[in-house]
């Protein structure tokens, strides 16, 4: 298999923003279309036959439609690796190129956390060993005191940051929040979809790889999309909508409007309007489908949030 650097570095200098998305499989055959979701172990591809799944360990490469996107996706093989400065420079260079790039702008965040995470850790580390060093000469060689490693890591959770968590078909659900903890003062309820850390999907991750990403350092933060559920009931719920390049996105709550009361905020992202997906959906028919409903119905929303760890 190719170099996938490589194969990044020369797709970024032969493609061309007129033409689609390209996934090159390892058995020599493309698909044309265009990326919509990317996790862990699987692309989202929406192609003139609609929308396909396609594996990670199936594709050799994929040819993204803008510079920036190619950009992009090199910083991202860059971190694969452990390389987060070179990681953080071409995210840096995919937002020169579209400061409207959320994607680049949270992984070029991301990786900055992390660099000042590992920095923490080795000062940390030097703080530790300086105490050993003088806990040894007060004591005359006494041994290092021993903690308790936590065996439930949902235990640590709920103890840092207040909530607990469940796995249902690869999401990852808040079972648990904690009243007046982190997780409930940033806005997570029960019931919330964890859906990504850094604007990098989570879905079909292992359960040890998101409570790594969640059990940060001390005084340190980090962003979250979560996704909700509301049910609401009346046709005018007292919101103005714009379709943005994230979605569907609440622009305006009326006060004391059925959207407010049900807790909607402006910046809210609406992805289903009962089971319709309105990921393709024009805003006339997302207001009017709203305007029809004569009974409850529900709105999923995703929404950006700052989990802090007091």
């Amino acid at each position: 298999m190719k170099e996938i650097i490589l194969n990044l570095t020369i797709l970024f200098i032969c493609c061309s923003s007129c033409f689609p998305d390209t996934i090159h499989m390892k058995d020599g055959k493309e698909e044309k279309g265009l990326v919509v979701e990317e996790y862990i172990d699987r692309v989202v591809f929406s192609t003139a036959d609609g929308e396909k799944e396609f594996f990670k360990k199936d594709i050799d490469s994929i040819e993204y439609d803008t510079p920036e996107q190619n950009l992009y996706q090199i910083g991202r093989e860059y971190e694969k690796r452990g390389w987060y400065e070179k990681a953080a420079f071409y995210y840096r260079r995919a937002l020169e190129i579209n400061p409207e790039y959320k994607e680049a702008r949270d992984a070029f965040l991301s990786s900055h956390a992390i660099l000042w995470r590992e920095e923490e850790a080795r000062a940390k580390k030097e703080l530790e060993h300086r105490r050993l060093v003088l806990d040894w000469r007060d004591k005359k060689g006494s041994t290092e005191p021993s903690l308790p490693i936590p065996q439930d890591k949902n235990e640590v959770l709920k103890k840092n940051l207040g909530i607990e968590l469940l796995t249902d078909d690869g999401n990852f659900i808040a079972q648990k929040v904690i009243d007046g903890s982190s997780a409930y003062n940033a806005g997570i309820r029960v019931g919330d979809v964890l859906s990504a850390i850094w604007g990098r999907l989570i879905r079909y991750s292992t359960f040890e790889d998101v409570f790594n990403e969640l059990n940060i350092p001390k005084f340190s933060e980090i962003r979250l999309t979560i996704e909700r559920d509301v049910i609401l009931e009346g046709r005018e719920i007292g919101v103005s909508f714009k379709v943005r390049y994230d979605g569907l996105t609440i622009t305006e709550i009326r006060p004391d409007s059925i959207a407010e009361k049900a807790g909607l905020k402006e910046g809210d992202i609406v992805t289903y309007i009962d089971k319709a997906p309105t990921r393709y959906m024009p805003l006339e028919t997302a207001v009017e489908l709203i305007k029809s409903k004569t009974s409850p119905f529900t709105l999923r929303l995703k929404r950006d949030i700052m989990l802090r760890r007091i």
